[in-house]
């Protein structure tokens, strides 16, 4: 498969607003992932600030990947990781070492 191809699957998969598409998919991998992590480090993932601030970096944060998957990767993938990590909410930051 070609680049070309790969980008056009991907585009039709991202595309896609269905309860159980792609991008719904990895928003909620990326939230429970979030959820996992920051329970280990001793953060109330039940608050309703740490609820709120999980849900905006797994919802922002997916979008920016999948932006950036869908614009050909242009940026350098270790600078796109900076400026997610840059911009998470403070609440998320204290827990990341």
């Amino acid at each position: 498969m070609t680049n070309e191809e790969e980008s056009c699957v991907l585009k039709n998969a991202y595309a896609s607003s269905d309860i159980n598409g792609l991008r719904n998919y990895d928003i909620s991998i990326t939230r429970k992932t979030y959820e996992k992590y920051l329970t280990l480090k001793g953060a109330d993932i039940e608050s309703e600030i740490m609820h709120f601030a999980i849900d905006i970096a797994s919802r922002g944060g997916t979008d920016m990947v999948i932006e950036w998957l869908l614009g050909g990767m242009k940026m350098e993938k270790q600078k796109l990781v900076s400026l997610l990590q840059q911009t998470l909410p403070k609440d998320i930051l204290r827990y990341i070492d």
